[in-house]
């Protein structure tokens, strides 16, 4: 199968159109004909019927005009028969352009969707990465607080431990200039 641009499918389709009109119109010409001969061929026997008999004449006429009437309606259908054939070869030539085209647009959409798909696969990717990022920085911030926590508490018991030793040696101090 052959690979179209949508505008060479458009000419094709605008093309088959065409080829089927032309044929439509060579049917109707046909049949159009076969009418206008048979006319002719009806109006040649009611002529020899009015003249007066002439024996050559009427078997000539007799004989000839039948087969020629049974031979142009023969000719006749097979014209129409053969309009036929090609506007149904027509109609085939345009329901596999289509189906090529309905199949086109699918492997068309299919890529679109194995695109967007590999996009996606990457987004996904890159928000996984971050989804780790962001659980490493949530555990290293626990991780912070606590420590902050414990440090303080460390500096307040050092602190404690500081005003203890300061408290403890205030008190010495007053006691040993009190006298006590």
């Amino acid at each position: 199968m052959t690979e179209t641009s949508p505008t060479e499918y458009e000419e094709t389709l605008d093309s088959i159109l065409e080829q089927v009109g032309r044929e439509e119109t060579l049917v109707n010409n046909r049949l159009t004909w076969l009418l206008v001969f048979h006319g002719l061929l009806l109006n040649g026997i009611v002529q020899s019927a009015e003249q007066p008999p002439d024996q050559r004449l009427v078997t000539v006429l007799i004989t000839g005009i039948p087969v020629v009437g049974v031979l142009t309606a023969l000719l006749g259908l097979l014209g129409v028969s053969a309009a036929y054939c090609s506007i149904r070869s027509i109609q085939a030539l345009y329901h596999s352009l289509e189906t090529e085209n309905r199949i086109r647009r699918t492997t068309e959409n299919l890529e679109r969707i194995t695109d967007l798909r590999d996009e996606l696969d990457r987004q996904l990717k890159h928000l996984e990465k971050q989804a780790e990022t962001a659980e490493r920085y949530k555990t290293l911030k626990q991780s912070e607080r606590r420590l902050k926590a414990e440090l303080t508490v460390l500096r307040w018991q050092g602190l404690d431990e500081e005003l203890a030793t300061i408290v403890s040696a205030s008190r010495k101090w007053s006691l040993s200039r009190s006298g006590w």
